[in-house]
């Protein structure tokens, strides 16, 4: 079975899916980037963010430069969310105008902890494109004064802008 097809048929609930995946293809140098391929298309879009997101805490590097602009387009939310957590933690934005469209769509979702990584994601892209450190001042003043959820709080606390 491909790779594609084994991340399609993936629920979003049991781990051992993309944990299997994971296993079975974490030694493969072209992993990663099928992976980031992947993330564009919305059967295997939350899979293949989960898989990336795994490799990275276990300590694998990848090129990120593409990865916010992968997922924009993707119609669930939990790739979107995978990216941001990513990015983040590798304190690197990738490309500035791909994470602004994913940054803004995420800080307009429903969803508390989407919005939180959102916010947080504004904070990035303003440590690291100095043009867009007004922009992100303003739409996290705006947050801490409207926002109520604890984990937006709490994502707020840590954002240096």
């Amino acid at each position: 079975m491909s790779l594609r097809q084994r991340l399609s048929g993936w629920d979003g609930r049991r781990k051992e899916v993309p944990l299997s995946v994971c296993a079975d293809f974490q030694d493969d140098p072209c992993f990663a980037p099928q992976l980031i391929s992947l993330c564009a298309e919305p059967d295997c879009a939350d899979a293949a963010t989960w898989c990336l997101k795994h490799l990275y805490e276990g300590g694998a590097r990848f090129d990120l430069k593409t990865l916010a602009g992968s997922v924009i387009e993707a119609p669930g939310w939990a790739a979107k969310l995978h990216v941001l957590q990513i990015l983040v933690a590798a304190d690197e934005p990738g490309e500035p105008s791909q994470l602004e469209i994913l940054v803004k769509q995420t800080i307009a979702s429903k969803r508390p902890m989407l919005r939180a990584w959102g916010y947080s994601g504004a904070d990035l892209l303003a440590r690291h494109a100095p043009n867009y450190e007004a922009w992100a001042r303003s739409v996290l003043k705006e947050a801490r004064s409207t926002e109520s959820a604890g984990s937006i709080k709490a994502r707020l606390k840590r954002c240096r802008f």
